[in-house]
């Protein structure tokens, strides 16, 4: 069965937004109609939301995959490890999601309105909090592009 010509230009822009990560720095995927960008090589030192010199070429390889899709909104999601209170992992969450927003949205030419973030503290777990590996993994910024994956009814 061929492809759509939607389906195609779809295809062509989530590999290209894949290209621009080595795998070590982000994970792409495709969850119902938006594309997430798990920036895995973004981390956070614990119960802090400072973003660390060393990421800006991250941060910069970050905006050139969100102008791939425009016309779409995106929302900055922060997560965090287990440690510590409900209350301070959501709020150190949304610290960092603010963080990253605030970063995006300082580069000149950054098209800034559509962007927007939250916390999830510690309630959705990428990985396992039972050892330092997967803390780390869940001490993320999960960076959602609503509705870039879906596609136009043919």
């Amino acid at each position: 069965r061929r492809l759509s010509e939607a389906q195609q230009k779809l295809t062509m822009q989530i590999q290209s937004v894949e290209a621009m990560f080595p795998a070590d720095e982000a994970i792409v995927v495709r969850q119902a109609d938006d594309v997430i960008i798990r920036m895995i090589g973004l981390n956070f030192d614990t119960g802090q939301a400072t973003i660390k010199t060393e990421h800006y070429p991250l941060l910069q390889a970050l905006r050139e995959a969100l102008e791939t899709f425009p016309d779409h909104p995106v929302v900055i999601e922060g997560h965090t490890d287990s440690f510590g209170s409900d209350e301070f992992n959501l709020q150190l969450s949304e610290q960092r999601a603010q963080a990253v927003e605030a970063y995006l949205k300082s580069l000149p030419g950054f098209a800034s309105a559509r962007i927007s973030n939250q916390g999830f503290g510690e309630t959705r777990p990428a990985a396992n909090n039972e050892t330092e590996e997967g803390r780390k993994k869940n001490r993320r910024i999960d960076v959602v592009i609503e509705g870039a994956a879906a596609l136009d009814p043919l």
